[in-house]
């Protein structure tokens, strides 16, 4: 065990992200991956950093442990399992070694979506950690991803974050050579999960607030994640505009569907600097309608040596086809939807 700590064995295969606006299947797709025996299925790493994943270019060891292991406040107020009920992974109990207080980012999803025993590889890490040299921060996260993946005994790791659409181009920057795969699926089912999504909801509100005065949070200069002003002002901000509140504030989805389609094209826009071998699409309605084959695409654009007939037989039962709740609504509130909707499909190349 301890030369499995002290060296990195080096992956054959890309660093491969699969990217999406979020709430279109791309949390499936992550399960999907962690039933393959020879992959590492890393989920929600770079939105559990929120604010601060990509501000500093390059860190230190106790710098970047203090990314991994510090919640500020957006993360706290975010990372909990009311806002995040599906996707909060960490086991809250009288047993824990964390409380919400002091609970890692590391711990919010990523970890617990690995293993059982969090907390222990927690503790693992940490010295490893905080001894590593200052280094650039795609070279920090490619070692934990590494450390991770040789710890669990996998051929390669994949990364899902959701709205990663909107970071590619640091990936892009960090990665030179990384694979993507976007998922995407009806801008319409999309903008009402959003909806009933507490994260994906704030984020809305933030990017509407922030239109009103000429900013996007959704791309460079000022994209969330990367510009340093937010990660400055997040605790005041959080107070001054009431976000605490607006986490839990309805939106309609006419709004939430403008949200999703802004997101699809600065997406498409940023996909269309990556080499068209280095990415893949998986519409969603098609992984559904025939999982068999979608898997097997996906599998094969990873890399060779991955086919896996008895994890494709498993993972190919788990899509489940949903009706449209936006089909419920109104004929009016419909209406709505599809116009704020349309400029995501119609690039999307769904009917509407």
């Amino acid at each position: 065990m301890g030369k499995l700590h002290s060296m990195q064995g080096k992956s054959t295969y890309p660093p491969t992200f699969i990217v999406s606006t979020g709430r279109c299947g791309s949390t499936l797709a992550s399960r999907l991956v962690r039933m393959h025996p020879d992959i590492l299925s890393i989920s929600e790493f770079f939105m559990s950093l929120a604010t601060r994943a990509f501000v500093k270019k390059t860190m230190d060891g106790e710098q970047f442990w203090k990314l991994l292991s510090v919640a500020h406040a957006g993360e706290k107020l975010v990372f909990n399992p009311e806002a995040l009920v599906d996707e909060f992974l960490y086991p809250y109990g009288p047993d824990s070694q964390f409380t919400r207080d002091n609970l890692p980012p590391l711990l919010f999803v990523v970890l617990p979506h690995l293993t059982d025993d969090h907390d222990a590889v927690f503790a693992e890490l940490e010295p490893l950690i905080r001894a590593r040299p200052k280094a650039s921060l795609g070279e920090q996260f490619a070692y934990l991803f590494d450390w991770l993946r040789v710890r669990f005994d996998k051929k390669m790791w994949v990364e899902r974050s959701g709205a990663s659409l909107t970071f590619l181009p640091v990936l892009k920057d960090l990665y030179p050579d990384a694979k993507y795969i976007h998922v995407y699926r009806d801008g319409r089912d999309v903008a009402m999960s959003m909806v009933n999504h507490s994260p994906t909801r704030l984020y809305a509100h933030a990017w509407r607030m922030a239109g009103r005065f000429g900013i996007n949070p959704l791309k460079r200069p000022f994209l969330m994640g990367e510009t340093p002003m937010i990660s400055w002002f997040e605790a005041p901000m959080i107070k001054l505009l009431g976000l605490g509140k607006k986490l839990h504030k309805p939106l309609p989805p006419n709004i939430t569907g403008a949200f999703w389609s802004d997101m699809i094209k600065i997406g498409l826009d940023n996909l269309a600097e990556i080499p068209a071998d280095r990415q893949m699409s998986i519409r969603y309605e098609d992984l559904v309608e025939n999982p068999t084959l979608e898997l097997t695409r996906m599998i094969d654009f990873m890399g060779p040596g991955l086919n896996n007939e008895a994890w494709l037989a498993e993972a190919a039962a788990l899509p489940r086809y949903k009706d449209p709740a936006w089909k419920q609504m109104s004929q009016a509130d419909q209406d709505a939807l599809n116009k704020a909707c349309a400029p995501g499909l119609e690039l999307l190349g769904y009917e509407f």
